[in-house]
């Protein structure tokens, strides 16, 4: 019998924990309005850290009110979907300048990528809206939304530890997966040699709304797709210590859809191939194998936003073993003699 164990650690992730509390106005005549970016600990889409990125953007609305806004206020257009870069030595929106009005109030939407995998769009009632959010092949997109921020009347300066402008909290609303591989076989009589590591058949579109911070998954039909954590000729050799599934776990988690075990179905799986090494009295015995365990089972985990769950999966063989009986003698009897 094929053996696989697995187990699921889950680590939250904490956003934006070194932002300081004390913020003031930047009080300078027609501010231009700049961005001050902030995020936390992210996967393979090269956002790692808390602070956002200077080679990165993102996108943003600015609503303009003359009372305070709040879901379902109306707002007037002010700043549309626009592309948000770094320009030293500021946060600014690319290729054009926006002026804080003197008298209204702003309040500011955000995603991350600005080319998110997804239709973008802003209502007075829910805010941002991603429609048939699609995660791809690659699934190395880290889909952020930003806090809202506001009624703001100015930039901000956060005490100097970021830079002045509107704060951008962004927190990550996809879920990141990620694998951790060993064995617990004795390494003189076998081997294991793990070349490929799948998710098969998970939910990868979706349409996420931000005043609910939901995802609602599409439907009939679902939409389902496959993804490759690890995929190598040569393979990991597996000991008896955990190794991610390329040595760099930072480089090749997945970002997936966050769903629910129930959602996922009986045909979400985790599949592993690899290559076993047979010790024996003769030459060495090569299988290729192919285990799956279920993403459903009672003792796995929800995908939830903004968690990081590391499959910790230990692959084992089961040792040849005797159960020695002796069968009884067979009784015979014969006919009387007498001598």
């Amino acid at each position: 019998m094929k053996k696989m164990i697995l187990l699921a650690a889950i680590a939250s992730i904490t956003l934006a924990s070194c932002v300081k509390n004390e913020m003031e106005v930047v009080d300078n005549d027609d501010q231009e309005i700049t961005f001050q970016t902030v995020t936390g600990n992210t996967g393979r889409a090269a956002i790692i850290g808390s602070n956002y990125p200077v080679d990165a953007s993102f996108g943003t609305w600015a609503r303009y009110t003359s009372v305070d806004w709040d879901y379902g206020v109306p707002s007037q257009e002010y700043i549309t979907n626009k592309k948000v870069t770094f320009q030293t030595p500021n946060w600014k929106v690319d290729g054009l300048i926006y002026y804080w009005p003197k008298n209204g109030k702003l309040s500011f939407f955000s995603y991350s990528p600005f080319e998110a995998n997804g239709g973008m769009d802003y209502i007075d009632a829910s805010g941002i809206i991603a429609t048939d959010y699609t995660v791809l092949d690659a699934a190395d997109e880290d889909f952020m939304i930003a806090d809202v921020m506001k009624n703001q009347t100015g930039n901000v300066d956060t005490d100097k530890v970021f830079y002045d402008g509107v704060k951008t909290v962004f927190r990550h609303k996809l879920t990141k997966i990620g694998f951790s591989l060993k064995t617990d076989i004795e390494s003189a009589r076998a081997t294991i040699v793990v070349k490929k590591v799948e998710i098969m058949g998970v939910n990868n579109k979706g349409t996420y709304v931000q005043k609910d911070d939901i995802w609602t998954l599409a439907s009939s039909p679902a939409s389902i797709a496959d993804y490759t954590a690890y995929d190598n000729s040569t393979g990991i050799t597996l000991t008896d210590s955990y190794q991610n599934t390329n040595g760099s776990e930072e480089k090749k988690d997945l970002m997936l859809l966050p769903q629910t075990k129930s959602q996922m179905g009986d045909d979400a799986l985790i599949k592993i191939s690899y290559t076993l090494t047979l010790k024996n009295d003769g030459s060495d015995v090569v299988e290729n194998v192919v285990v799956t365990t279920k993403l459903n089972g009672t003792s796995f985990p929800d995908w939830s936003m903004n968690k990081h769950i590391t499959y910790q999966i230990t692959i084992g063989l089961d040792e040849v073993l005797w159960d020695p009986n002796v069968n009884d003698w067979d009784s015979e009897s014969t006919p009387g003699i007498t001598i």
